[in-house]
Parts: C-alpha cells; sequence; structure tokens
C-alpha cells in the first residue's frame, strides 16, 4: 500500500485508467495492486511525496478493504500535521542530504501512525461509506473528504453549501447528505466549529472586538456569538480571553 499526498500546487495522477487530480494537502491510498503512475504537475512548482508500506505492515479493516481492493481512495489531510511534517522532512533532506536516510524512516514512521488512526477510528470515512458498490464508496469518501479538506482551507470567510458542493462536483442536497453521514454535521456546522476555533486561538494572543468577531462569523449579533462560543468552550470569550491573559 502506499500514499501519494502533494504537498504544493496540483498534481494528476492515472491510476487504473482513471486520472485522479490532487491539490495541496491531498492524497491518493493506493493498493499494492494498483497500478499507479504521476502524469503530470499541473499548477505551479508542485511538489509531492510517496510513502510505500511493506505487505502487513496494516491491518485492513472490513469497512475499508473492498473499498481499496480495486481501485485508489482520495483522502484530505485537513486536520493533522501530517503536510507539514512531510514539508519540514522535505526541507531537511533540501538542506542536509546526509540525513536523508533517517528523515525519510521518521517520514514513513509518522504516515503509518496517521494512516493506523485513519483506519482504526469509528469516525473514518470507511466507516461512513454504506454504499453498497466499493467503487460509489470510494466516491462518497472523495467528495467528503474534498469538502471537509475545503472547509478547512477557507476559514476567513463563510462558506455557503452551493460553492461547496461545487468545489465537490456534487449537488447541494446531496453534499449535505453525504457529508452529515460521514462527519455527524452539516457543513454550515464543522466549518463555525472551525471558524470559533480559530477565533478562539487567536483571542488567546490577540486583542479582538467581539461584534467584529460575531459578525466575522456570520452572527447575528454578539449574544448570538457569545452563546454559541459558551457552548463550544464552557465559558464566554470575555472570560477565555481573561484567562489567556493570566496564564
Amino acid at each position: 500500500m502506499s500514499i501519494k499526498l502533494v504537498l504544493e500546487g496540483e498534481e494528476s495522477y492515472v491510476c487504473s485508467g482513471r486520472n485522479y487530480r490532487l491539490r495541496a494537502g491531498e492524497m491518493l491510498l493506493v493498493s499494492a495492486s494498483s497500478e499507479t503512475m504521476v502524469a503530470q504537475i499541473r499548477k505551479g512548482d508542485g511538489a509531492g511525496i510517496c510513502v510505500y508500506f511493506a505487505e502487513g505492515d496494516f491491518e485492513i479493516p472490513a469497512a475499508a478493504h473492498d473499498i481499496l481492493l480495486d481501485g485508489p481512495v482520495t483522502l484530505s489531510a485537513a486536520g493533522s500535521p501530517l503536510v507539514e511534517q512531510m514539508r519540514a522532512a522535505g526541507r531537511k533532506v533540501a538542506s542536509t542530504p546526509d540525513a536523508g536516510p533517517a528523515v525519510a524512516n521518521a517520514a514513513v514512521a509518522s504516515t503509518a501512525e496517521w494512516l493506523r488512526g485513519l483506519l482504526r477510528s469509528p469516525a473514518s470515512p470507511f466507516a461512513g461509506a454504506t454504499a453498497a458498490r466499493p467503487a460509489t464508496r470510494r466516491e462518497l469518501i472523495r467528495r467528503a473528504e474534498l469538502s471537509r479538506g475545503y472547509l478547512h482551507a477557507i476559514q476567513d470567510r463563510h462558506v455557503s453549501l452551493r460553492e461547496l458542493a461545487s468545489y465537490a462536483n456534487t449537488s447541494p442536497f446531496h453534499l449535505s447528505r453525504v457529508f452529515t453521514q460521514f462527519y455527524g454535521v452539516p457543513p454550515a456546522a464543522y466549518h463555525r466549529e472551525l471558524r470559533l476555533d480559530a477565533i478562539a486561538a487567536r483571542l488567546r494572543t490577540e486583542k479582538l472586538n467581539l461584534s467584529r468577531a460575531a459578525a466575522e462569523l456570520g452572527y447575528s449579533d454578539q449574544a448570538a456569538f457569545t452563546k454559541a462560543f459558551k457552548r463550544r468552550f464552557g465559558m464566554p470569550p470575555g472570560e477565555w480571553m481573561r484567562g489567556a491573559k493570566a496564564a
């Protein structure tokens, strides 16, 4: 099994006669039985990394076995440190070539740890894909994961369901249903929590106007923002900021 992870730009892969276009932070999980080759770098100075695992390195759960058997699965590294770890590995090898073997071993180990966690998790996209045909399940995973990655990439503004569905090349109704099935909440709620987390992190280090923060997140007023913040973090934003100063 192998992972083809795009770190910068865009790349295209051909696998089992199908073309897969990947953007930064996206990857293909490919079984050993699939033939894969990189077709071209599509945008900018593309950079990627391929990590190969020996047969038997992973115990493939039943939910993922049929999906991986005859085709690659498109996944997103959004929300994990994997992409930055691989970028750091590339910079290290470029600056210190003699460190290559040690860096490569560390990169394989960190990727393996991430993948094992993904395969074991009851919240993994493999567990959420319940269609009868493996090809259909792979496509559902692709759309859900691309959408999730897009929401992680754009946290400075609201993303409409129509925009997100267009990115995933599906209908708003279908995407909302699939996304909720995979991640437990609709896209808007998922994105709102991401943006709340980002605002909370900023409140630890910056002096933000709470009314402006509420408007940025799309809340009707500061009271609605405060209620949502308290529900997620157990305290209102003002108390959160005072705690950061005390620390």
